[in-house]
């Protein structure tokens, strides 16, 4: 499976910590079919197939603005 280090622009929801957002991250990367490797607040390094990489980013942007936050950009680019 591809490798993928994914960094992101995003509005952090309202009293969120580190923790909190890193357990949101870690939680979309799981319904998008893919596996994180190391999440941070301001990205990660992801293993799933290329199609995956839509679903997260459409996932990102659910969980994040379901929250009071936002995905302004996800790039990903192949390790």
């Amino acid at each position: 499976m591809p490798t993928y280090n994914v960094s992101l622009s995003l509005t952090r929801p309202p009293r969120f910590s580190d923790a909190e957002l890193v357990e949101l991250l870690r939680q979309a990367v799981k319904i998008a079919m893919g596996e994180a490797i190391e999440v941070a607040p301001a990205g990660m390094v992801v293993e799933c197939e290329a199609a995956a990489l839509d679903r997260l980013e459409m996932v990102l942007r659910i969980k994040l603005e379901a929250r009071g936050g936002s995905l302004g950009r996800m790039v990903a680019r192949p390790i």
